[in-house]
């Protein structure tokens, strides 16, 4: 099976891989045997906070006259 996780931004994708690994292995129901065989976890893009004139200014420019 192939798993595709969308994460928050602000989440390590390494933190996350390997929580998963442990979510997956660590205690599988029936018997199941749980091999990974790839595992890639990459981290999101956080935006900084904007600066009060630069919204102003998309403010302004949004405005239809």
């Amino acid at each position: 099976m192939r798993l595709s996780i969308r994460l928050p931004p602000t989440l390590s994708g390494e933190e996350a891989v390997g929580k998963l690994k442990q979510i997956l292995t660590e205690n599988p129901p029936y018997g199941a045997e749980v091999t990974i065989l790839k595992a890639h976890g990459a981290s999101g893009w956080n935006a900084p906070p904007s600066e009060k004139w630069f919204e102003d200014i998309i403010e302004k420019s949004s405005q239809v006259k």
